[in-house]
């Protein structure tokens, strides 16, 4: 499954993330990590950021939640 994730840092910044996951494999899966599981929290969402858009991005702040959800779009 690949998941689309639009990213709105708050600085106001939007980043397009992938997330191709080989463990999750229902649609739910994935809605729930990235709505209310692990990759809610700003800590993990800064990590895909710096890795995967944006090498400059700063990825070692605290932890919060003031990186938005603009939108998950996911396909099989």
């Amino acid at each position: 499954m690949r998941a689309t994730i639009k990213l709105q840092t708050p600085d106001g910044q939007i980043h397009t993330v992938e997330d191709e996951s080989v463990y999750y494999t229902e649609v739910e899966h994935i809605e729930f990590m990235w709505r209310e599981g692990n990759y809610s929290c700003d800590c993990n969402r800064r990590l895909f950021i710096g890795r995967l858009t944006d090498p400059s991005y700063d990825d070692d702040l605290p932890c919060g939640d003031t990186i938005k959800l603009l939108s998950l779009e996911v396909a099989e």
